[in-house]
């Protein structure tokens, strides 16, 4: 099952920690996309560090001028879509989780569908969702 994984930066130049993102090249079944929502400061140069060091399954879009929460997720949506197939995407906002790595932990892509059918039923987008969904799905 292959997951989309979106990330949402503005202006978190100082917010990033490059070894921060030291794991994400280890799970093949998982592609991220880093969105640059027309930062003011260094953020597009470090999540190009970031990408240089890991290699592997990182994509970086650069949104010069700022867009809203729905249309910067849809431009990632819509990249990650036109390189490969994805059963599902996963969204959410730098700044809002920050500690990344703690959150890894508690960050298990769900494996079952209940959660996908459940939301299925939504015709926009319908394989995309925000971490909150993931985390509170019973």
């Amino acid at each position: 099952m292959k997951t989309g994984v979106i990330l949402l930066f503005s202006d978190n130049e100082k917010d990033i920690g490059e070894n921060q993102f030291q794991k994400l090249s280890q799970n093949s079944a998982i592609t991220y996309c880093f969105i640059n929502n027309a930062s003011k400061d260094k953020t597009l140069e470090t999540l190009i560090n970031i990408k240089n060091k890991t290699q592997k399954n990182i994509s970086i879009l650069d949104i010069r001028k700022k867009k809203g929460l729905l249309a910067s997720v849809k431009a990632g949506v819509r990249y990650l879509t036109s390189k490969q197939d994805l059963n599902s995407i996963i969204y959410f906002e730098f700044k809002k989780y920050n500690e990344f790595l703690k959150l890894e932990s508690k960050f298990k892509i769900p494996t079952s569908n209940n959660l996908f059918k459940k939301i299925y039923e939504r015709s926009i987008l319908n394989n995309v969702f925000s971490l909150e969904q993931i985390i509170n799905h019973n």
